[in-house]
């Protein structure tokens, strides 16, 4: 509250009396003592729910599948309630590990105009990364070595208004084309992974000394974003980080963050051979249930829907010899909206409040307690308009570009 004090120095009587300046002055320490803490308080924005649809975003975005909350999760009944959540760890700095947000900016759903717009609005917002999805079917739609000059040229737009506002990008990688896998679908991987490696090396040389660093596919553990086994995706990562870091040396290899702190399949992964295959490993530590707090802790060590469960995945990393390697959560979050009752434990929701609060509780937590973790991408940009309440309401922003109170916690906190 230094703000305080030196608004009263300012504007105190030049030749106040004693009395009168210790008076003042245990008024504003009285202030400085009382005046609240929390994060997620409203300061006038909108509280109730997402702001009115603009008519030209209500569109889905292009293809069946989407990065993000699309998929359903179970959790193990010893999941503890929110009650058992330990009081907040003292509020540190967030200087040194840096926070990013999802951006779906190649989809259609999206103008140019709304394109700069939210690239705007994250950069004002202290953001250092953002996270963009990009489809090599919609690369490389027709056959090998076929580029779709309007996919492409998108990319270009979109990644180079990202470094035009110093944010730094983040590209996963996925989506099999037809013709790499004689038409399984997009979800199921390649017949050759060195088709993979090859579109992996194309991309990075295209995108050299501009993409900052690439992950391997979407959520690779759940059938809901990679349909092949474990061995398939240990093939793909083996195939695109040497093609990668041939392509652009500066560039990190991200492995797939799983659909949260999964230590089961990541040690699956492990035994199939992926290690010396990535820079950095990911996961996608949402609660579970969704409404849970940021500390909840990880008791047994064994409660993979808990953010705090990234000590068991460290611990993992260590063991297979990549303890040195950084941990980013290239998607996490809370969802904003009203409980009505009878939810499942991943569709319960929190209030606006309770989204800034947690988001920002959950950064300084992990600065606290996880240095391995260095980076934090948050899911999503902006409110979407699919019909799926849960889904919908992860966005730092509304529907309509305005703000929600997790956009302002998080310019005031990461702007200090």
């Amino acid at each position: 509250m230094t703000h305080v004090l030196a608004r009263w120095q300012r504007s105190r009587p030049v030749r106040a009396g004693a009395a009168l300046a210790v008076a003042l002055a245990l008024v504003a320490a009285a202030a400085l003592l009382l005046a609240p803490s929390s994060v997620g308080r409203s300061d006038g924005g909108r509280v109730d729910g997402p702001g009115p649809v603009t008519p030209s975003i209500i569109a889905q975005p292009q293809g069946a599948f989407a990065i993000g909350r699309a998929a359903s999760w179970r959790r193990p009944a010893r999941t503890p309630g929110p009650s058992a959540a330990p009081a907040p760890a003292p509020a540190p700095a967030l200087a040194g590990l840096a926070v990013g947000v999802q951006l779906h900016a190649m989809w259609d759903d999206y103008s140019d105009a709304q394109r700069l717009a939210v690239l705007d609005r994250i950069a004002a917002a202290h953001l250092r990364w953002v996270r963009i999805d990009m489809g090599w079917s919609s690369f490389s739609e027709r056959c090998r070595g076929c580029v779709s000059q309007w996919y492409l040229d998108r990319a270009n737009f979109v990644v180079d208004a990202a470094r035009q506002r110093g944010l730094r990008v983040l590209v996963t990688a996925w989506r099999t084309p037809g013709w790499a896998n004689n038409g399984a679908g997009e979800l199921a991987p390649p017949d050759r992974p060195a088709d993979f490696g090859e579109f992996m090396a194309w991309l990075a040389a295209r995108f050299r000394g501009r993409v900052s660093a690439y992950e391997i596919w979407n959520e690779p553990d759940s059938r809901d974003f990679f349909t092949g086994s474990v061995g398939d995706y240990a093939a793909l990562a083996r195939a695109a980080y040497p093609a990668v870091r041939s392509a652009d040396p500066g560039a990190q290899v991200v492995l797939g963050g799983p659909i949260n702190n999964n230590t089961d399949w990541l040690r699956s992964v492990y035994r199939a051979g992926v290690r010396g295959s990535f820079d950095v490993l990911a996961t996608h530590p949402y609660m579970g249930p969704a409404d849970l707090p940021p500390e909840t802790p990880d008791r047994r060590g064994d409660n993979r829907y808990l953010l705090t469960h990234v000590a068991a995945v460290h611990r993992l990393m260590a063991a297979n010899g990549d303890g040195g390697k950084p941990i980013w959560f290239t998607e996490f979050g809370w969802s904003s909206h009203p409980n009505r009752g009878g939810e499942a434990n991943w569709d319960r929701g929190v209030s606006p409040q309770q989204q800034a609060d947690y988001t920002v509780r959950a950064i300084r937590y992990a600065r606290a307690n996880y240095p391995y973790v260095t980076n934090m991408i948050l899911y999503n940009d902006r409110n979407l308009t699919t019909g799926k309440v849960h889904l919908d309401n992860y966005g730092i922003l509304y529907s309509d570009l305005s703000e929600k109170p997790v956009y302002t916690a998080l310019r005031a906190a990461l702007g200090t």
